[in-house]
């Protein structure tokens, strides 16, 4: 019991995590600290993954909007729509649909010019 504590205790250090966290990462570790180290750094990774797509968007937004006005923006899932709004926005609320589309995978943004 007292070695398993220890090995919760050097995860939570390296990740600030709650002991339920860590302790369901060394679990799912079979016990092995190392491998819970290593699974949790790159579950972290996807997080930073999906910054810096989020950030990419946002700069395809912009440039769409440098481009002149905006008449409507769609969000589809597939080929399926999930909503069409015409464009009142200002661009930092576009933006703002653009990073919360990413976020939401696998969604598309098609922006409209009149």
């Amino acid at each position: 019991m007292e070695d398993q504590l220890n090995k919760i205790d050097i995860i939570r250090e390296r990740f600030s995590l709650s002991y339920e966290e860590a302790r369901t990462a060394l679990e799912e570790s079979g016990g092995d600290v190392v491998s819970a180290l290593d699974t949790l750094e790159r579950s972290r990774g996807r997080c930073t993954d999906l910054v810096v797509l989020g950030a990419e968007i946002a700069d395809d937004v912009r440039r769409f909007m440098d481009g002149g006005p905006i008449k409507k923006i769609r969000v589809k899932y597939g080929n399926k729509l999930v909503t069409e709004t015409p464009v009142t926005l200002t661009a930092l609320a576009a933006v703002a649909v653009g990073i919360a589309a990413v976020l939401i995978s696998r969604l598309a943004i098609e922006l409209e010019k009149s």
